[in-house]
């Protein structure tokens, strides 16, 4: 029935906003106990940093590309997805490595939440606020709200779909 679909609906969008509330959490904790700076990024990237930021400029050219065509509705899979992804695959292929290399590994999770909520703001707005609030006052971030903050933009050059599709396969 109609009310079990939409129960479940709302329990996975909830399961979804407390995966993202968990990552940022992880960042914090990580990056206070390490004491990193995260917007120094390495300039050597492996290949599972190189494979989220694919997935995450592939995310911000959909994102982009639905809301020019107004296709509002397909805005929210997209973030989810890639939320889900950014937990699920990176954050778990990292779990040893950044005890070995928490400057990359921080990073990246740090430059990648950062352009989710950029995005994800426009489709929740009071959890993207908080989460980037929680950021703000430590790592000094310039805009006094995410709503202010520069659409991200994407780099063609970062999209490698045959890296994606060989994850996916050893996903699988």
């Amino acid at each position: 029935d109609i009310i079990t679909i939409m129960t479940t609906n709302f329990e996975n969008k909830y399961k979804t906003l407390t995966i993202l509330w968990n990552i940022h959490q992880y960042l914090l904790d990580y990056l206070i106990a390490n004491n990193i700076n995260p917007e120094e990024m390495p300039e050597n990237i492996e290949l599972e940093e190189k494979y989220i930021l694919s997935k995450l400029n592939r995310t911000i050219r959909d994102v982009t590309e639905q809301y020019e065509f107004y296709n509002i509705d397909k805005v929210p899979s997209l973030l989810e997805n890639f939320i889900l992804s950014l937990s699920r695959e990176y954050i778990q292929l990292t779990r040893e490595k950044v005890h070995e290399n928490p400057q990359l590994v921080l990073s990246t999770i740090y430059y990648t939440l950062l352009d989710l909520l950029k995005m994800f703001s426009t489709v929740c707005p009071f959890i993207s606020e908080k989460i980037y609030q929680n950021l703000r006052l430590p790592f000094n971030l310039e805009k006094e709200s995410v709503s202010l903050e520069n659409w991200p933009k994407y780099d063609p050059k970062c999209i490698d779909e045959e890296l994606e599709k060989c994850f996916s396969i050893t996903q699988d």
